[in-house]
């Protein structure tokens, strides 16, 4: 059963949530999803599904400025008020505060590209919110992303916070495209031409997003890949980094390798795992069934 909500933001925003579940039977478990940048929770429909039918109750909103949440099209990915990744933290907590009921038994929070990143901050702020963690298509706050918070500051100041300067495009998701070939700018995402056609195709997805915000994912990635904000995250929790070995977000593995033994070295429960040839998107790749059930397994064991 597909369930919509809408759940205050603020005083001029609601989010819209979805929620997937089989009322005949008792969830073994709950996983919250966090989306990417430029997408929208229903592209999850199929996942979620798939979670539902082994035993899950699924639940995910789109993020503010994002999806349904976003009432102004023009406006997807860009962030005036609030600073940008403050706002998805926000997003992800309303949600699981307000679902509080559902999340029984096993509890997960699955977060993808910009929502994987999100949620490193988010389990150092909310360390006992969730008993495991999926981090897909992430990436590491290294020196890259120094000079991302450098050349952002100066677009922010020279412009405003809903510029999104050309400049800084290319050297973001501009530049993911460069290893693959031109057929289209989002070849990146996926090997599985399908699913790029769909993503062309949804208004929804592949916004232009202001230059603040990927000033805000900088500084967010800067400061939760030190140690100190690494011990914050609860012990306790179980955490599975992935992606696909010619994912650009995640440097191609190499940021994933970096999270791992990052992770290991601040002693918590972390997994990981590549996956040949996949890209982007390993859940809309043609052999997705392979990561759903490494998924399931992480979840259940």
């Amino acid at each position: 059963m597909k369930e919509r909500f809408e759940l205050k933001f603020d005083d001029k925003n609601n989010l819209i949530v979805y929620k997937w579940s089989n009322p005949d039977r008792p969830a073994i478990g709950c996983v919250q999803i966090s989306h990417g940048l430029s997408e929208h929770i229903t592209r999850y429909e199929d996942f979620a599904n798939f979670l539902v039918s082994k035993g899950f109750t699924v639940i995910g909103d789109d993020h503010y400025q994002h999806g349904e949440s976003c009432k102004d099209l023009s406006k997807l990915g860009k962030v005036e008020e609030y600073d940008f990744i403050d706002a998805i933290i926000k997003s992800l907590h309303l949600v699981r505060e307000e679902f509080a009921n559902d999340f029984q038994g096993i509890t997960c929070l699955f977060s993808h590209s910009m929502g994987s990143i999100t949620a490193q901050e988010y389990i150092q702020k909310y360390p006992n919110d969730f008993q495991k963690v999926i981090l897909s298509g992430t990436d590491v706050g290294d020196l890259r992303y120094l000079f991302l918070q450098w050349i952002t500051s100066l677009s922010i100041k020279k412009n405003d916070c809903i510029t999104s300067s050309k400049f800084v495009h290319n050297i973001t998701f501009g530049s993911f495209q460069k290893k693959f070939s031109e057929d289209s700018e989002f070849n990146w995402l996926s090997k599985n031409m399908e699913n790029i056609k769909n993503y062309e195709a949804d208004q929804l997805c592949g916004a232009s997003v202001s230059d603040s915000t990927y000033h805000s994912i900088a500084k967010s990635l800067r400061r939760t890949f030190k140690n100190k904000a690494i011990k914050k995250i609860n012990t306790t929790i179980k955490i599975f980094i992935f992606s696909g070995s010619e994912d650009p977000v995640s440097a191609m593995g190499k940021s994933v390798k970096k999270l791992y033994k990052k992770y290991q070295k601040n002693n918590l429960e972390v997994e990981m795992k590549l996956y040949e040839t996949l890209r982007h998107e390993t859940l809309n790749e043609i052999e997705h069934h392979i990561v759903y059930n490494d998924i399931v397994d992480f979840l259940i064991k």
